[in-house]
């Protein structure tokens, strides 16, 4: 462990770091390294990917386009192209590899576009899908041109959207009338399915529902599946039927435990402060995955909030992973993370570039120094758990 020192030198010059914590770089500092040689065995043991930073871009923004509240980040592969979701300003912020502002697409001046609201947004093919929550619209724009496409309406609540082949895009949330947690939509046909239906275990367990949201990315001819309040990942065909089950170790983030699921009448906050989520994940050009856990800590007051960021790595046969490095970025909002190619983006306010100034870092993770600890292998159903 760190010394009181350590804390006392390092947490004063972030004030926007998470309290309690040192980061991972600190031990590097002089009289921060851990002092028992048996401590320092147990980083090397159990070491993480080293999370090795880039390059950080700055957005342009200006008093007419600028991020009021960062709803999420996604990024043209082609391009290197940035787009901000502003859930404030509801709108998508364009911005070039380098930070400057290209356009605005849904703002108050698209009059034939505007959007009414904004929870998500994706790249889908040759488009941009913009999901308003509150109005249960999907909104298409060109990726080239940032015209209105078209519109439809869209029935889950708060769903989180995913490119799946073809024109098929993949929606986690929960759709109480198809008791439904993540669903395949064929924007060609507009034919909806269920994949996963929704979990035993969080029938009439409401304070889970938030938490526990579906993800999914295209796995060869299959799809893998997480739950994002659960330690599993799941292989499943493109109709729902899980083929394996893989359960990542836990070292030094929360994870999910499973005292905490089995309590009954738990808060939503109590939740949030005994898990660690995984926010995104991703395969890399090698096969290996990469998985972004966050971590919230909330106190009684609803500003006395903080968030860490967790990185870890599967191999390419989902055998072994490469677990718990922490990324500990100073922002005054929720960090949000994207992938292109091998690069992971997460998008921050980030107090170093003074406050309100949205800030993208881009890292690569080095799985060098790596000790790969056995996964869990688990069967097949019909239904992840």
């Amino acid at each position: 462990m760190n010394s009181p020192s350590c804390l006392a030198r390092w947490v004063p010059a972030f004030g926007a770091i998470r309290r309690g914590a040192c980061l991972a770089a600190a031990a590097a500092l002089a009289g921060c390294a851990p002092s028992d040689p048996a401590a320092r065995t147990a980083e090397v043991k159990d070491a993480g990917p080293a999370i090795v930073p880039l390059r950080t871009i700055l957005l342009q923004e200006n008093p007419h386009a600028f991020v009021g509240h960062p709803a999420q980040l996604a990024i043209d592969s082609a391009t290197g192209d940035l787009f901000v979701a502003d859930m404030f300003g509801k709108r998508i912020l364009q911005f070039t590899r380098d930070g400057a502002l290209k356009r605005e697409l849904g703002g108050v001046t698209d009059k034939g576009g505007h959007l009414r609201g904004l929870f998500d947004i994706v790249l889908h093919g040759s488009s941009v899908l913009a999901v308003d929550e509150k109005h249960h619209e999907l909104s298409s724009y060109a990726l080239a041109t940032g015209d209105l496409e078209e519109r439809r309406p869209f029935r889950q609540l708060q769903p989180n959207m995913f490119s799946g082949p073809g024109s098929v895009v993949w929606t986690g949330g929960f759709d109480a009338a198809q008791h439904s947690m993540l669903s395949s939509w064929d924007l060609a046909t507009d034919r909806r399915t269920t994949i996963v239906p929704m979990s035993r275990e969080l029938e009439g367990r409401k304070a889970w529902r938030s938490t526990w949201a579906a993800m999914a990315t295209y796995w060869a001819d299959s799809m893998l599946v997480s739950l994002s309040a659960s330690n599993s990942l799941f292989i499943m065909t493109l109709d729902g039927t899980v083929l394996e089950t893989v359960t990542i170790p836990v070292r030094r983030r929360r994870g999910v435990p499973e005292s905490l699921l089995r309590q009954e009448g738990i808060s939503s906050r109590d939740i949030q402060n005994g898990i660690s989520q995984l926010f995104a994940f991703h395969r890399l050009g090698d096969g290996s995955v990469v998985l972004v856990f966050l971590e919230n800590t909330i106190g009684a007051e609803r500003s006395d909030w903080t968030t860490r960021l967790w990185i870890s790595l599967i191999n390419l046969d989902l055998h072994r992973a490469c677990v718990d490095t922490p990324l500990e970025i100073a922002s005054v909002s929720m960090p949000f993370p994207a992938f292109r190619a091998d690069t992971l983006f997460v998008l921050t306010q980030d107090v170093s570039e003074g406050a309100g100034k949205s800030v993208v870092r881009a890292f690569r993770t080095d799985p060098a120094r790596c000790a790969w600890l056995p996964t869990t292998r688990g069967g097949t159903g019909t239904e992840p758990q």
